[in-house]
């Protein structure tokens, strides 16, 4: 990735507001403006709309806020997820997921009188129906906001949806998290536990932290919202040409297929044999490949969640899953050279 945010053309008047109002944090008026933008971006309530240092600390707060002390996350995901709801200091159980979507197995869970984190994986758009019956449901979909289809009428009142704005994601404002709260005492409770635990005083009333945006982070977030038709026609360019090379190959995977856009290429091999020959190809022409997510959360050491009913798929995903080289601008000849390489050590 070759991340890309607001040049400083496009931020600076934003910047002179901070350093006219000599506000830097402490809910600011620019954060107050992102946290009205999303709103109106998101088509919902401002009062349901919190901003956030960083989706890991949103998550966090998310999960704490909730009754429930017993949490469901899947085997395949990111380390902070897992980092999240273990910080959150309740049970934490990780559980399988389908192949056919890549999203947390219901089907593995039955008791849901508990907390889940489903995972919308790469970017995939947020659903919340299939979670419902659950007593908390706080969605870690980091790199959705560009998805078309999110969907949030089916959050409770104390559930959440977690946006993350690193700059490795779309509309990117270098570190921070937008979160959608299913109402506007759950948020107002978030934002508490965000700020210390102050609620109206200088006494934490919650055991909280600090997980307040910046001035700085809502300026670049400001100004990504302003170029975001900018930004979506980049990335669709490039997942269009992905699409027309690939889809009729045997690596392309759902997720392409897709609408919106996401900063993510990602392809499926037969096995892990496969995946370490187009890795080791790729390398040899200074093409950098990754693995998202490299090891099963019940297996991460720093994670180590006790494992609920076995993680078949997630492990095939894990052994044959492969990140290739996406950003905004990358050139689509280079696009084509990777398919190409692909295509050349893979059997017809």
């Amino acid at each position: 990735m070759r991340p890309k945010l607001p040049t400083l053309a496009k931020v600076s008047s934003y910047l002179n507001e901070i350093d006219k109002s000599r506000i830097y944090s402490n809910s600011g008026p620019l954060v107050k403006r992102l946290e009205e933008r999303y709103s109106k971006f998101l088509n919902l309530d401002p009062e349901r709309i919190v901003s956030a240092s960083n989706a890991t600390i949103a998550l966090t707060g998310c999960i704490s806020l909730n009754v429930s002390q017993k949490w469901f996350i899947p085997e395949f995901t990111f380390a902070a997820t897992g980092l999240a709801a273990l910080w959150s200091r309740k049970n934490v159980l990780s559980v399988d997921v389908s192949i056919e979507d890549w999203r947390i197995n219901l089907e593995a869970i039955g008791n849901i009188e508990s907390g889940i984190v489903p995972v919308m994986p790469f970017g995939t758009p947020v659903k919340t129906a299939p979670f419902k019956e659950f007593e908390s449901v706080v969605i870690d979909a980091a790199a959705s906001l560009g998805a078309k289809g999110n969907d949030f009428s089916s959050l409770k009142e104390n559930d959440a949806v977690v946006f993350s704005l690193h700059a490795t994601k779309v509309l990117g404002c270098g570190e921070g998290a937008i979160v959608v709260g299913g109402s506007k005492e759950f948020t107002h409770r978030l934002r508490t536990y965000l700020n210390f635990g102050f609620d109206g005083s200088r006494i934490s009333q919650v055991s909280g932290c600090n997980g307040k945006m910046s001035e700085v982070s809502a300026a670049f977030g400001l100004a990504s919202l302003d170029e975001f038709h900018v930004e979506y026609d980049d990335w669709m360019e490039r997942l269009d040409a992905i699409n027309r090379l690939t889809v009729t190959r045997s690596y392309h995977t759902f997720i392409s297929n897709l609408d919106g856009v996401r900063p993510y290429w990602i392809i499926e091999l037969e096995n892990s044999a496969q995946k370490k020959q187009v890795s080791d190809l790729l390398r040899s022409e200074s093409i950098e490949t990754r693995s998202w997510w490299p090891s099963l959360m019940s297996q991460t050491p720093g994670v180590s969640t006790k494992n609920f009913g076995g993680f078949e798929n997630s492990k095939k995903l894990l052994e044959t899953t492969l990140g290739l080289p996406l950003w905004r601008d990358l050139p689509i000849s280079k696009i084509e050279q990777i398919v190409y390489l692909i295509d050349s050590c893979l059997p017809n």
